[in-house]
């Protein structure tokens, strides 16, 4: 009977370490850059304004945090972050191709602005070294 209760305790103990270290601050952002990425590509042609504000507001997010996480990332999670980046900024234009461009003008307005600015600088620099 000790035994079982042994082999229990140790199996949920394996468990409960697996499932923290599979959900660390910095995979969560990136999660929610695959997801947006996802979405983009199975329903960008059938967004509406609102949703665009979403997925704008997830990338933000997902973006904002990995910057801020950056030193935690491997080069090999870098790429995989940047290809998401990209999957998703080719969805996006596949989208307003299909759209026949009529959601150009609204989704222009919510990617426009000083929020992507800023995003980038952190990303790239401004020419400075930290």
């Amino acid at each position: 009977m000790k035994y079982i209760n042994k082999v229990s305790f140790a199996a949920f103990l394996m468990a409960g370490v697996f499932a923290l270290s599979s959900c660390s601050p910095k995979t969560i952002p990136v999660r929610q850059l695959r997801s947006v990425a996802n979405k983009i590509e199975r329903k960008g042609d059938r967004m509406s304004l609102n949703d665009w504000q979403k997925a704008k507001d997830k990338w933000l997010n997902a973006n904002k945090r990995i910057i801020e996480l950056k030193r935690d990332y491997s080069v090999k999670e870098f790429i995989e972050i940047g290809k998401l980046n990209a999957r998703a900024a080719a969805a996006f234009g596949k989208s307003v191709v299909g759209s026949g461009g009529e959601i150009v003008k609204g989704v222009g307005d919510l990617f426009n602005g000083t929020e992507l600015n800023d995003l980038f600088e952190n990303i790239f620099g401004n020419g400075q070294e930290d």
